[in-house]
């Protein structure tokens, strides 16, 4: 396929987020994927969401290296043999859990509206041997849809998931994000959730609020939609509701501090735009 010998360019959004995060793609595999990707048409982007929210680059890293991180934690627990990727983009995760779980994961399903067939092909040609990989265009705000197409693809219900929610509950309605909760459920919350939200604004401190609002606005043009956002406390409210026990929830401050021992770019709870959590279902 020529177009996958050329540098190929994604949507904006897609490509700001592989951009920011592209220092922990540091294995071959990784690296080989960044390699084909053209990251000049956003630089307008870039400036656009740099102006607005300085720290963004930040904020996004450590959104991956949180993924990350409880991956590794759940994985020394005990075997996850399936993982679902839902609102998946071009994020090389794939590559990542190969490299890392290879023996602990058995399939990998991985959802988008749009660019599976072509994110399935470039990965087939760092990974020839990648039977286990799964690629589904679909739509996440039909459940019940989405859970058809995925036991066609060969997902199990029954088989203990991390569900990879990242970067997407911003963009569906609190009603949509119920509903897929209520969806991948279990008696025994043998599957585990990993996702990010966006802080409304009574979470923000008074210092952050006015760079926080004008990130959202940008962000929202983009998308051409609002932007869904919760409280801490209304997220845990949601899951807890829903039979989900959260057992890891970080703000951008609590990474900042693991990752550099110390807080400079966010040193209240609030800044930083989004916090991180992990549950079982």
């Amino acid at each position: 396929m020529k177009e996958l010998i050329n540098k190929l360019k994604v949507p904006s959004t897609s490509s700001l987020v592989l951009y920011y995060a592209s220092s922990i793609y540091d294995t071959n595999l990784e690296k080989e994927f960044m390699n084909r990707f053209d990251f000049g048409n956003i630089e307008e982007f870039v400036k656009q969401m740099s102006d607005s929210y300085p720290n963004l680059d930040k904020i996004l890293l450590f959104r991956k290296l949180y993924v990350r991180k409880i991956l590794k934690r759940i994985y020394k627990e005990k075997s996850y043999p399936q993982v679902l990727s839902l609102g998946a983009g071009w994020d090389p995760l794939s590559l990542h859990l190969v490299e890392q779980y290879s023996s602990q994961v058995q399939d990998v399903f991985e959802v988008d509206l749009a660019a599976m067939v072509e994110k399935e092909a470039l990965l087939k040609r760092i990974l020839p041997d990648c039977d286990f990989l799964h690629f589904m265009e679909g739509d996440v705000t039909d459940p019940e849809k989405l859970i058809t197409s995925l036991a066609l693809s060969g997902y199990k219900s029954a088989v203990p998931t991390v569900v990879i929610f990242e970067g997407l509950i911003h963009y569906i309605t609190d009603g949509v994000f119920r509903s897929i909760l209520k969806h991948f459920k279990t008696p025994d919350k043998r599957n585990v959730f990993i996702l990010d939200f966006i802080l409304s604004d009574e979470s923000v401190s008074s210092a952050s609020l006015k760079q926080h609002q004008k990130c959202i606005q940008v962000v929202s043009k983009y998308v051409e939609g609002e932007i869904n956002m919760y409280t801490r406390l209304e997220m845990i409210a949601v899951i807890e509701e829903l039979g989900g026990e959260v057992f890891s929830i970080e703000s951008m401050r609590d990474i900042e501090l693991e990752v550099d021992q110390k807080n400079k770019l966010f040193p209240e709870d609030g800044d930083g735009v989004q916090e991180v959590l992990a549950f079982y279902l």
